[in-house]
């Protein structure tokens, strides 16, 4: 049977939903705390990795406090901002991409996905949502 997964790609969060056997569709838990959203929050510890130490709400909660914590990036989708961190510099569309890598790492059933459909926030700009 084909299996669709829906990921709303919010500014703050990322919502994962697939449909079921009855064609309904069921929100994914965050495979971080169960909750049915993801903080789209990375932190990263300027080690030098591109791999993000911390996602979610921890990394969150370092936003403004700490170097390296990184929100709302999507809101610079589709422009030539970076973020940076000591030497190293951050696009929004590799954190971006790295936050549906891990939700589609960590998606139960993964291997039997046949439909993805990625939504964005209604006023990102052409170039964004591209």
């Amino acid at each position: 049977m084909a299996k669709y997964v829906g990921i709303d790609l919010g500014t703050t969060t990322t919502v994962v939903a697939q449909m079921d056997e009855r064609g309904e569709s069921l929100i994914v838990p965050s495979w971080l705390d169960g909750q049915p959203y993801t903080h789209s929050a990375f932190w990263f510890d300027g080690q030098g990795g591109r791999i993000p130490a911390l996602v979610g709400i921890e990394a969150r909660r370092l936003a403004g406090l700490n170097a390296g914590a990184f929100v709302e990036y999507k809101r610079f989708l589709g422009t030539s901002f970076q973020f940076k961190l000591g030497r190293q510099s951050f696009s929004p569309e590799f954190l971006t991409s790295t936050m549906l890598d891990l939700c589609l790492l960590n998606l139960p059933g993964r291997d039997e996905l046949s439909v993805l459909t990625i939504t964005v926030p209604a006023n990102f700009a052409n170039r964004a949502r591209t």
